[in-house]
């Protein structure tokens, strides 16, 4: 038996339905692709397709937070943990964390 939703216990082979919480797709496809599983070719390209989004998204949201942090580099908001947590994103999207 597995802890599966809070106060709730489920048999591991109990079927739980897909629906049963929300799953961004890119993890959809991560499950399916990654573990093995069955696979279809659609998800094959509907991963390709997601990852390419994926990092459009994340290039444009650097960008941003770049230019967020620059504007406010030497201000009194320099300690703040936005800040701290915005420079180790930054960081951690560039692989220099």
């Amino acid at each position: 038996m597995t802890k599966k939703f809070p106060g709730e216990w489920i048999d591991e082979m109990a079927e739980v339905p897909p629906d049963a919480w929300p799953q961004p797709e890119a993890l959809r496809l991560a499950d399916a692709i990654g573990e093995g599983g069955f696979y279809s070719r659609e998800d094959q390209y509907k991963a390709a397709a997601e990852l390419r989004r994926l990092h459009s998204v994340n290039e444009q949201l650097l960008e941003a937070l770049e230019e967020f942090v620059a504007e406010f580099e030497g201000c009194y908001a320099d300690a703040e943990p936005a800040m701290v947590k915005a420079r180790a994103a930054i960081a951690a999207a560039k692989g220099e964390a």
